[in-house]
């Protein structure tokens, strides 16, 4: 089981945890990216799912990612 979390900070902000290191690999694959080994299985690249929980996050947070 996975979760990710938001909740309201206290200076009017937010606090998002994807309970993961490798958020950012699902983010994009640039050039020359290797993906690290884990113990628990390699992590698989991009995936829709993370890029779209981060534009949900960042629109609320009132920031407008480009499609």
């Amino acid at each position: 089981h996975w979760t990710a979390t938001v909740y309201p900070g206290p200076k009017n902000n937010f606090v998002f945890n994807a309970a993961t290191i490798y958020w950012a690999i699902g983010l994009s694959d640039p050039p020359g990216l290797v993906i690290p080994y884990s113990h628990f299985g390699r992590p698989h690249g991009v995936d829709e799912r993370v890029q779209k929980i981060t534009s949900n996050f960042l629109m609320k947070c009132g920031i407008h990612p480009s499609q």
